[in-house]
């Protein structure tokens, strides 16, 4: 028999409210792929919140807070079994490669699959500790990215200025994917970007291409688009449940939510968008729509709020405030 290579896995990345979600129900129809529906989050702040994993006491720190968390309560694994992982991996990446590689083996799967978004900001390291990895870019137009995560408080920085909240989810989207499309130069054809507005219009164009590419069987894609896929396991297809913060959703892979923001942003609100993020808009072929010119107020307004949020993010990894300032772990989540 042929020993089973986890290495051979896929990673899903993008900014928050990109698809990633989407995309990692969407794969989980195959019947390859193990069933673990969290992100694992282990590899984008864990290290600066509990820091060095070859120290015990960041061991015991780290420990404490995945046994309670999402991540843990999700994987089905035993907790001697994850604890024992930890006691012997020495880095973050490690766990997550030991973790999730017992996952799959746990549910008799060869292959898993990792959709957290933050890590993107990783990919240098994921392509050396997985040669054989898949990384999907997700990336979907910043003004509706922008739009969801303002609605969900997910800014970066908080205020109960509509237009700043916009404009930081902005900066959010463009720093993100920014850095992805940066790293990712070095993957080479481990590497595929997917437009969310492409999957959500044209899901049974797509659908083959993407399993095909993941040298994945193919399965029946009707049922993932009309969200009646039924896992082996006999467990209901996650896409039953849509993951959005509105309530006027469909099941499935549904093209409603693709241009909400067009009747959701008022134009000054699309404008505040654009300023902050529009270079980034443009180079990935999203047309601007704020044709009028910027006053000199705007403009500052938007570079100070641009400056804050880089001071914020380099303070949380770069300083040791990053311990105090992250929430990685989901724990008490189930």
């Amino acid at each position: 028999m042929t020993a089973i290579d986890y290495s051979d896995c896929i990673f899903v990345v993008g900014c928050a409210r990109s698809g990633t979600t989407l995309m990692a129900s969407i794969l989980g129809a195959s019947s390859e792929i193990a069933t673990y529906r969290a992100e694992t989050k282990l590899l984008d702040g864990c290290r600066e919140k509990y820091g060095d994993l070859k120290k015990e006491n960041s061991k015991s720190r780290f420990l404490k807070d995945w046994l309670r968390s999402r991540q843990f309560v999700r994987s089905g694994l035993a907790r001697q079994t994850c604890i024992d992982i930890v006691g012997r991996e020495q880095s973050y990446i490690g766990v997550l490669a030991a973790f999730m590689r017992l996952v799959a083996e746990n549910q008799g799967k060869s292959r898993w699959v990792d959709s957290t978004p933050t890590n993107g900001y990783c990919l240098d390291q994921i392509g050396k500790a997985f040669p054989n990895a898949k990384v999907i870019h997700m990336i979907r137009d910043g003004r509706a990215v922008s739009a969801s995560l303002a609605k969900l408080g997910w800014t970066g920085v908080a205020t109960k200025n509509s237009n700043a909240a916009l404009q930081y989810s902005a900066l959010t989207w463009k720093h993100a994917t920014d850095a992805i499309l940066t790293l990712s130069q070095t993957l080479g054809s481990k590497y595929t970007e997917i437009r969310y507005e492409e999957l959500v219009n044209k899901p049974m164009e797509l659908l083959p291409r993407i399993f095909q590419y993941l040298n994945l069987s193919e399965t029946n894609f009707e049922k993932i688009v009309d969200g009646t896929f039924e896992a082996a396991d006999n467990r209901k297809s996650s896409l039953i449940r849509a993951n959005s913060p509105y309530r006027d959703v469909s099941k499935g892979i549904s093209a409603q939510p693709a241009k909400r923001w067009l009747n959701e942003l008022s134009p000054e609100q699309i404008a505040a968008i654009e300023l902050a993020c529009g270079t980034s808009l443009t180079r990935l072929g999203y047309e601007p729509m704020a044709r009028s010119s910027y006053k000199v107020s705007q403009l500052l307004l938007a570079h100070v709020r641009r400056h804050r949020l880089g001071v914020k993010r380099w303070l949380k990894f770069q300083t040791p405030l990053g311990r105090f300032s992250h929430t990685s772990l989901e724990v008490g989540a189930q």
